[in-house]
């Protein structure tokens, strides 16, 4: 990892579909792999439609984010099936955007599911709208990579990772939320 590269991983917290109408994101910028350099909050409905923007309004309003090299994402969907456009997400912000899984995505399981909440329709065409997972040829993770080339993205991936096979930021923005959101 370059010493002034600057990464911005965004993840949300814990919360219980029954109990909770919204949970908190927290978006991490990281220097190199481990040096924390600001970390921004915000809330989101669960399994609504603006995560997109959220992103984006963060984006927007955060010098540390907007000098980011990039923006790491858990997957496609936030706080539940809160559906995030990844096209979209890097158009507006300019950013490569890379999302990480650790298990391949079961499409059949994830559609039926997003049947079952409000404005499906929308949802399973921004679904169709995202790149497609591909399991990372040296790591055991699955990936999406938009705005930076496929080799380049597994050379950062990899960089990322500190230990095991999930990229640090996105363990330490995963970590700060559940710590927020842990009475949920």
């Amino acid at each position: 990892m370059k010493p002034k590269e600057k990464t911005t991983a965004v993840n949300n917290g814990s919360f219980k579909k029954q109990e909770n109408e919204e949970t908190t994101i927290t978006a991490v910028t990281v220097q190199g792999k481990l040096y924390i350099e600001n970390i921004e909050t915000t809330k989101i409905k669960i399994d609504g439609t603006k995560a997109t923007e959220k992103i984006i309004k963060l984006h927007s309003n955060s010098n540390h984010i907007k000098q980011s090299n990039n923006i790491l994402l858990h997957g496609t969907t936030i706080a539940g099936f809160n559906i995030l456009n990844i096209p979209k997400l890097h158009r507006e912000t300019q950013k490569p955007v890379i999302t990480v899984l650790r298990k391949k995505p079961d499409k059949q399981k994830i559609e039926k599911a997003i049947k079952n909440t409000k404005n499906h329709g929308k949802k399973l065409e921004t679904i169709k709208q995202n790149p497609k997972y591909r399991k990372h040829p040296n790591k055991n993770i699955y990936y999406t990579n938009t705005g930076i080339p496929k080799k380049e993205a597994e050379i950062k991936l990899e960089r990322l990772i500190h230990k095991g096979n999930y990229p640090e930021p996105l363990r330490i923005a995963r970590l700060i939320t559940k710590a927020i959101t842990k009475n949920n």
